[in-house]
């Protein structure tokens, strides 16, 4: 993988070589899924399988070369963003 260009190498690419998946959780895994007990009643698979399609679609277009450079303004930029209610996932 580091034979090529940041411009050829995805955000997903490089997630899915060190974590082996972007799902939340396992049952919306399209590379690794987890079969569950509650996937014909479950409430949440549908948002949770699109969470997985969108983070997805974002990562796998997004290359190295896209990402801003790590500067203390970006990470300032970034901590003041913030999580919405100041909460994790």
């Amino acid at each position: 993988m580091l034979a090529k260009s940041a411009r050829e190498i995805t955000v997903g690419e490089v997630v899915r070589f060190f974590d082996g998946v972007l799902a939340p959780i396992g049952c919306v895994s399209v590379n690794h899924p987890t079969p569950c007990s509650q996937e014909t009643v479950c409430r949440f698979r549908g948002l949770l399988l699109d969470i997985r399609n969108t983070t997805a679609a974002l990562m796998d277009r997004t290359t190295l070369a896209d990402l801003k450079p790590v500067t203390s303004g970006a990470l300032r930029e970034t901590a003041e963003r913030g999580f919405g209610d100041g909460g994790g996932i």
